[in-house]
């Protein structure tokens, strides 16, 4: 307690906008309590057209897609988020913001939105302004693997490394089947246990990174091989 607060004295003394960062790892161990307590498996539907381009990389296909989708269903807020996930992971972050700016002016209390918002921030270099829109997301559903998601990598920012593997977890409990968590998720995993969730992903039809697009299989088998 005694480092968190130095450090935190220190973080304001520098730049005071960026104490939101220290501030929320309380709302983190929090949110990994409620998770821990309340929140159900959320298992993931079959992809859509939309969401298998996003997975195996196709970005620019994924975008086209899911503007179609927004474009029939403006309401549709799972269908605005696919189309801002896919302007990030194209690196159109400029374009992710103002989908996002536009989309909460309709839709101001989506926790999915709030959230977008916060990983946009994130990506435009933004952390304290990212840590407050991920505190009111979480507050607005605590059970969002995304939003867990989001406090993890804030939290790992801020060094606070048991922190983020928790959060991390316990959006992988949520969201199993979501391929960005799955990624994130293990990252935190000790090798042996990495390479044994790489080979299984990989063994599946459609994983949680598309049909092997990469084509690791024979990267796995030599880490296997390394690992005996």
């Amino acid at each position: 307690m005694t480092i968190i607060r130095r450090k935190a004295d220190l973080v304001h003394s520098v730049f005071p906008s960026l104490r939101n960062l220290l501030t929320c790892a309380a709302l983190m161990a929090w949110a990994c309590s409620a998770i821990a307590a309340t929140c159900s498996v959320v298992h993931a539907p079959p992809p859509n057209d939309a969401e298998k381009a996003l997975r195996s990389g196709h970005y620019e296909k994924a975008e086209a897609l899911f503007q179609g989708m927004v474009a029939q269903r403006p309401g549709d807020v799972d269908a605005i988020e696919g189309l801002i996930r896919a302007l990030l992971s194209a690196q159109k972050v400029r374009e992710a913001d103002e989908a996002v700016k536009g989309a909460l002016a309709k839709f101001p209390q989506s926790p999915k939105l709030v959230g977008l918002r916060g990983e946009v921030e994130y990506r435009e270099g933004l952390p304290w302004k990212a840590a407050q829109s991920a505190d009111e997301a979480v507050r607005l559903d605590p059970c969002n693997a995304h939003n867990l998601l989001l406090m993890a990598k804030i939290a790992r920012l801020n060094s606070l490394y048991a922190t983020s593997a928790r959060l991390a977890a316990s959006a992988h409990r949520v969201a199993p089947d979501d391929p960005e968590v799955w990624r994130e998720w293990i990252k935190y995993l000790p090798l042996k246990q990495r390479i044994v969730e790489l080979g299984m992903d990989l063994e599946r039809p459609a994983g949680s990174g598309g049909d092997n697009p990469l084509g690791m299989h024979p990267l796995v088998n030599h880490l296997r091989e390394i690992d005996r």
